[in-house]
């Protein structure tokens, strides 16, 4: 029997909902749907997974050979979303992606909103004391320049020799890093 779910890569859910039973009009573009995101080079495959008992819901899945951390998710999911809002759906009916890989792509970017706002802060906090306790507006930025530039240079040494595979850098790091 053949697995269900990639060994390597990921999976994610197309669920289509209303109110009311979906119509014969909705499956069909929700047949179309699958048809034209199974088209998509990064799609191994889609299956419809049913409709439900009251009629109110169908789901499908997407199966694909790409990681939910690989720089090739987000693109995709940005590409199936985009296939489903062109998606001609009637009035009521709703479809959204959901699953591993769209959570993931959904989590990393909401991740690194919050460390761009924690790192603005974090900066912000430290001019405010820096100024506070040095009573001038220009020692709180000659202070700070030489920890900017030690996160600029150490920063890219870092990423080039995570790429040159001298070592795994955690997700984490980049925040630790700034906050540091």
């Amino acid at each position: 029997a053949a697995p269900f779910e990639p060994v390597n890569g990921s999976t994610a859910e197309i669920v289509v909902a209303s109110s009311n039973a979906l119509g014969a009009g909705d499956l069909a573009t929700l047949d179309r749907l699958e048809r034209r995101i199974d088209r998509l080079d990064e799609v191994s495959a889609v299956r419809p997974e049913g409709v439900a008992a009251n009629g109110q819901a169908a789901i499908a899945l997407v199966v694909t050979p790409i990681s939910p951390s690989s720089d090739e998710a987000e693109p995709l999911v940005d590409r199936i979303r985009d296939e489903i809002s062109s998606a001609d759906f009637t009035a009521g009916v709703v479809a959204e992606l959901t699953g591993e890989l769209a959570v993931q792509v959904d989590t990393a970017s909401a991740n690194a909103d919050a460390n761009r706002l924690t790192a603005l802060l974090v900066n912000l906090v430290v001019l405010v004391m820096l100024f506070l306790v040095f009573r001038s507006v220009l020692a709180p930025f000659v202070t700070l320049l030489p920890a900017v530039l030690v996160l600029v240079v150490a920063g890219g040494v870092i990423g080039v020799a995570s790429d040159a595979g001298l070592f795994d850098v955690s997700p984490v790091t980049q925040a630790l890093f700034t906050v540091l």
